[in-house]
């Protein structure tokens, strides 16, 4: 690489960097109190980036940004997931979810929870419709959430995106 390509490289490499800190710090910033209840119905839109293939850091390590409805209301937030899966299937055939754990944060509240499966099948254009189940928020008195991200893993651009929703409740 010539000293100008790199010369170049690294405003991108530290916009990326500054991007990936500034959205995990958003993300785990907010401990639930521990009389907030989970909501009865949540839905919305759900946008991310893969920041660590599952290859390299032992489980698929995703951050992205939640809009939607919680119990009637509009809301937005933050999620990650950490997911560990079966290897990626050939085309039109699917792998297993096998594990992992999620969080959401919304205003001062933070779920989170074990990954408790789901499925990955391969579009056969580098895309993946996935659906996870998120099991039961842990450490809440109420029972927490239970919810259920359906989208698509999409590899044609780096960084690799997922988009779909989260439902449940």
């Amino acid at each position: 690489m010539s000293p100008t390509a790199s010369a170049r490289a690294w405003p991108r490499a530290l916009a990326v960097a500054l991007l990936v800190t500034v959205f995990t710090l958003a993300a785990f910033a907010a401990a639930p109190p521990a009389t907030s209840a989970a909501p009865a119905g949540l839905s919305g839109e759900a946008f991310g980036i893969e920041l660590c293939p599952q290859a390299v850091c032992g489980a698929a390590t995703f951050i992205g940004y939640f809009r939607g409805d919680v119990d009637g209301r509009a809301a937005a937030g933050w999620w990650t997931i950490a997911t560990r899966h079966d290897a990626l299937p050939d085309a039109g055939a699917s792998a297993g979810v096998t594990g992992g754990r999620w969080s959401l944060s919304m205003g001062g509240d933070r779920s989170a929870g074990a990954v408790t499966g789901g499925s990955i099948s391969n579009n056969g254009d580098d895309t993946f419709a996935v659906t996870v189940a998120l099991g039961p928020s842990v450490g809440r008195t109420d029972g927490g959430l239970s919810l259920t991200f359906t989208g698509t893993l999409d590899h044609r651009t780096f960084p690799f995106t997922a988009r779909g929703t989260i439902t449940g409740g």
